[in-house]
């Protein structure tokens, strides 16, 4: 076997399992950063139902 072969093989074998590793950090990143976006909007439509509701006001939601 080659010498370029050998490299070639390996160069694909590290470019691979690093490819697996940050799609993998990447995702849970992007997903955390989701979860947490989406939490705190909950959070804040809920304080506001909440001082509305305590103000026996009317309920209106504009989503944006």
């Amino acid at each position: 076997m080659k010498l370029i072969n050998k490299i070639s093989r390996y160069f694909l074998f590290v470019s691979i399992l690093v490819f697996i590793v940050v799609s993998a950090g990447l995702y849970f990143v992007i997903e955390n950063t989701i979860t947490d976006e989406t939490d705190e909007q909950l959070s804040n439509i809920s304080q506001k139902a909440f001082q509305e509701l305590k103000a026996a006001k009317w309920l209106a939601f504009h989503l944006s």
